[in-house]
């Protein structure tokens, strides 16, 4: 009899161990945002350092019309996004979660003007599967510049976690 008890708390304390490990793997967000703090559009990679916790990096590029002496052409913007992101969950085997993030965006690339780097922030929702999957979100990501203030901007991403 004290071997089958013996057992079954090996066994229960074993499974229980096992799936809070599966709990705190680390994910990876690839997606796109159209929108957002990328200007037009931006691909993104996330990657979960702590629990709750993503780093992102993005890249963006877009163009600017206008014209030059030899003639009219379309300049670019390249960005590069870093950003810390952090969520919230509605609950802990939910995959729905407020989205809370700030970081900066760098102007690589201007052909006609100096880049630049520029403050970035971002609240919103994401649902993103804690087992992987198809994510999505949508965020309120105001456009803030030093020269001309805050602007009014939003982003709608969807995406893949693994």
């Amino acid at each position: 009899m004290k071997i089958i008890l013996f057992g079954i708390y090996l066994l229960l304390f074993c499974s229980s161990h096992l799936i809070a490990q599966s709990k705190d793997v680390k994910g990876n967000d690839l997606y796109l945002e159209i929108g957002g703090n990328g200007g037009i559009f931006s691909v993104n990679y996330e990657r979960e350092t702590v629990k709750n916790l993503n780093i992102r990096l993005g890249f963006s590029e877009f163009p600017e019309g206008g014209s030059s002496n030899s003639g009219s052409h379309l300049d670019y913007y390249s960005l590069v996004l870093l950003m810390a992101n952090y969520l919230v969950r509605f609950s802990n085997e939910n995959s729905s979660c407020l989205e809370i993030g700030i970081g900066g965006v760098a102007n690589l690339v201007e052909y006609t003007a100096s880049g630049g780097i520029g403050p970035e922030i971002s609240v919103g929702y994401r649902y993103s599967p804690i087992e992987g999957g198809i994510m999505f979100q949508i965020a309120v990501t105001p456009l803030i510049t030093t020269n001309d203030g805050v602007f009014p901007w939003a982003g709608i991403s969807i995406g893949y976690k693994f």
